[in-house]
Order: C-alpha cells, then sequence, then structure tokens
C-alpha cells in the first residue's frame, strides 16, 4: 500500500487534495444561483425555470435538483451569500469611520470597482422582491434572520451609535440610492456628465446632511 506522504491513493493514482470535491460543489451550487437571479433579472419570474436555470449552468435539470428543491431556494442562497459576503466587508473595514464613510466605501467596492456589482446588487434587490411576495409569513420572517446579520454587523462595527433601526434603514435607503444611479448616470439632464463615483459620493452625503435644511422643511 502506498505511503499516505506519495499522494498517491490505494490504486496506485494520485489522490485528489482534499476538499477539491467540496469546492466543486460549492462552485456548481453558486453557478445555479447566479444562473437564476440573472435569469429574473432580465427575463422575468417565467423565463426562469428550473430548465432554464440548468441549462444556462450548463448542467442538468437533475443536477438542479441535487442543489436545491425548487428555484425560490436559489434565489435565497444567492441573496443569503451576497448578504454574507457585505458583511464580511463590514467586519474587515478600518475601525473607527463615520457609519456613513464605511458604507461608502463598501458601495464603492461593489459598484466601481467591479464591474458586475452593480448588476449583482440589481439581482439581490429582485429576488428580494419576488420572494418577500410569494412566501409565507415563517418564511418571510426566516428571511429577514439572512438580512439581520448584515445590520448586526454594521452594529457591532458602530458601538451601538446608530439604533439597528436606524441601520436597516440606512442601508435599504443606501441599496436604493445605488440602484437608482444606473438609471440617473444616463440621464444627463440628471447627471451633468458626473461620473457614477461622483453620484455615489452626492448619494450618501445627502443621506448624511439631508436633502434641505430641517427648517426649510419645517417651514409653515
Amino acid at each position: 500500500m502506498p505511503d499516505d506522504h506519495t499522494g498517491a491513493s490505494s490504486t496506485g493514482l494520485p489522490r485528489r487534495p482534499q476538499g477539491v470535491r467540496e469546492r466543486k460543489k460549492a462552485e456548481t451550487r453558486k453557478s445555479l444561483a447566479t444562473a437564476a437571479a440573472q435569469l429574473m433579472l432580465y427575463e422575468g419570474s417565467e423565463g426562469t425555470t428550473i430548465a432554464s436555470i440548468a441549462r444556462r449552468a450548463d448542467v442538468s435539470s437533475r443536477t438542479f435538483h441535487n442543489y436545491f428543491p425548487h428555484r425560490e431556494a436559489a434565489f435565497r442562497y444567492y441573496i443569503e451569500t451576497f448578504i454574507d459576503d457585505v458583511k464580511v466587508m463590514v467586519e474587515e473595514s478600518e475601525p473607527g469611520q463615520p457609519v456613513l464613510e464605511m458604507l461608502l466605501g463598501i458601495a464603492k467596492k461593489l459598484t466601481v470597482d467591479s464591474p458586475e456589482g452593480v448588476e449583482t446588487i440589481y439581482m439581490a434587490a429582485t429576488l428580494g422582491e419576488h420572494l418577500t411576495m410569494h412566501m409565507s409569513k415563517t418564511e418571510f420572517a426566516d428571511l429577514l434572520t439572512v438580512f439581520e446579520r448584515l445590520t448586526n454587523a454594521v452594529y457591532e462595527y458602530c458601538e451601538g451609535r446608530l439604533s439597528k433601526f436606524q441601520i436597516h434603514l440606512l442601508i435599504n435607503t443606501g441599496a436604493s440610492a445605488i440602484s437608482a444611479l444606473t438609471e440617473i448616470e444616463s440621464m444627463t439632464n440628471y447627471s451633468n456628465g458626473r461620473s457614477f463615483e461622483a453620484l455615489l459620493e452626492e448619494s450618501f452625503d445627502l443621506l448624511a446632511n439631508g436633502f434641505e435644511p430641517r427648517a426649510t422643511r419645517t417651514k409653515g
């Protein structure tokens, strides 16, 4: 029998490195979830069948069912993965920054620094909207626990300076602003030729300072 350190199996063939199968399965799961998200964004619900998802991911429908019981499970997995990725970015952010400055930095990484970042945000938002419309109360409550991970990460980052309500509202408002900017950027009478990054910075400045002075808002 070959020595374990030779890298060979009992058949005499090279051993597969430990974890290769797990990585392959993770890649397939991610590919299926991404295919489902892309189809929902560009083809809508009717065009997002299990067969079309499998075809886009270059696997069989049977393989799809090895990973997800139905398409909504793939949708949830995509959202959960996206939220967890952003959560890690929060945890790895330089400590001590104002919360909005920290979130702006993450927003830039997701959009300005990543060509596919805006599409990713759009897809997550599209899937979230679909799921909230088709879930039971129990399923919806369970999905909220996924979003709560990100809220909790930001809450810990800011050491309680903002409430969880404020953070949840801030995250959702920021995500909506990013979605709106993709449209505004192409509207020259709105963007005045400014780059996406410049528009993003102005958007977060508005979130920080308000759209108009409080005295003006309450006047009259």
